[in-house]
């Protein structure tokens, strides 16, 4: 927090206050690592279901209590509820789906990236200049080298690192 600090040319406690307030405000969901799942030998991918209103809390809760979940959010469609999932394979990812369909009753589809796209977006705070509105061309993101074989101590490491981190200066 105290690096974050010097680059926002502020104090290492007011930049632990603003994360915290933009947290209670619903602007930060998590503040965490972020991981290269496939480095890692992970897969992901983008789920949805067409969830009845009177079931949509029920079933978000199901969803966010899965491991692999991070991104969890309503839509307004007929494919209302959206998240991203990660395991260490389709099929896996495939089984969670089904024992997920299997305790709230909804049907959920598993959608794949076939191509994955980094748009890499970075938001000056001064604010937008006439280039951040240029349309630019984006290429795919390229496979990462030497794939990484973790250990049952590194897996639950990694798992650890997903959750929050302390907002405080020794986390």
């Amino acid at each position: 927090f105290q690096a974050l600090a010097q680059q926002a040319g502020c104090t290492e406690a007011d930049a632990i206050a603003a994360i915290r307030r933009l947290k209670e405000q619903g602007y930060i969901r998590r503040y965490r690592a972020q991981l290269d799942y496939k480095r890692l030998g992970r897969v992901a991918t983008l789920v949805t279901a067409s969830v009845p209103t009177e079931k949509l809390d029920a079933v978000a809760a199901a969803v966010s209590a899965i491991e692999g979940v991070s991104h969890n959010y309503l839509r307004n469609h007929k494919f209302n509820l959206w998240f991203t999932c990660q395991d260490e394979s389709f099929e896996r990812i495939e089984a969670i789906l089904g024992k997920l369909t299997q305790q709230t009753g909804v049907e959920f589809r598993a959608l794949p990236a076939e191509t994955v796209y980094k748009l890499d977006v970075r938001f000056d705070p001064s604010g937008p200049s006439a280039k951040d509105f240029l349309a630019g061309e984006y290429q795919p993101v390229s496979e990462p080298e030497g794939v990484v074989k973790l250990t049952a101590d590194q897996r639950q490491a990694l798992r650890l690192l997903q959750d929050d981190i302390v907002l405080t200066q020794s986390p």
